[in-house]
């Protein structure tokens, strides 16, 4: 007697009885085209921003080194080594590998900021307390920060170096430093003292004699 072999079931049959999945929604699509198209703009600014610091970097550098006679590098990682070696490496080597240009013989710890247009001067007013979160932290207190954290290491003055687009370039450094370098500033010149840190042109603090940052030479 011959067997009839049993048709295999449909896809239909196979799934009858499982939760059916509704097709996503207009509203849905557009919500992740919106969320990739996102995540790709942060990228792609991410890389602009990362490439205008290296350029402003170079920049600052120069600008520092000449005006003093001396040479500058920049920094591999930003600093980011001198923090993970200095449990295993001498202060003189660190110096080298501190902040995110090093100039010649300097006493100073280089920090350099470019752009960051949506942080303004006038964030030194807001209260810690008014600030909402994450998408409101203090910027400027968090250059302090790293910039007082990787001076430590070497026992050199933490300055910053910012500049918004199509502004002038400014100057941070510890406000402990004020009275020995006010003298060479030029009477009446804006200044912003915040946190522990005076701002000032960069024209006015590269009217600070040699003599005042830079080690004589060995």
């Amino acid at each position: 007697m011959r067997t009839m072999s049993k048709k295999p079931a449909s896809t239909r049959e196979k799934f009858k009885g499982a939760i059916s999945i509704a097709p996503p929604t207009v509203e849905h699509l557009l919500q992740r085209l919106e969320k990739k198209e996102y995540q790709e703009s942060k990228s792609k600014k991410d890389i602009n921003r990362h490439k205008k610091m290296k350029r402003s970097q170079a920049e600052f550098g120069t600008i520092v080194a000449e005006h003093y006679g001396e040479t500058y590098v920049q920094t591999q990682d930003s600093g980011g080594a001198a923090t993970r070696n200095k449990n295993r490496m001498s202060q003189r080597d660190l110096i080298t590998i501190t902040g995110d240009v090093r100039v010649s013989n300097a006493k100073f710890v280089f920090e350099a900021k470019a752009g960051y247009d949506d942080v303004d001067l006038d964030d030194c007013f807001i209260l810690d307390a008014e600030r909402g979160g994450k998408a409101s932290k203090n910027e400027l207190k968090d250059w302090f920060d790293q910039a007082a954290k990787e001076a430590k290491l070497t026992g050199f003055m933490p300055i910053i170096v910012w500049r918004k687009t199509n502004r002038p370039i400014l100057c941070g450094f510890p406000s402990e430093y004020w009275n020995e370098f006010q003298e060479h500033f030029t009477p009446g010149c804006t200044m912003l003292c915040y946190d522990g840190f005076v701002f000032v042109r960069l024209s006015e603090f590269l009217r600070i004699p040699k003599e005042r940052l830079f080690e004589a030479p060995e």
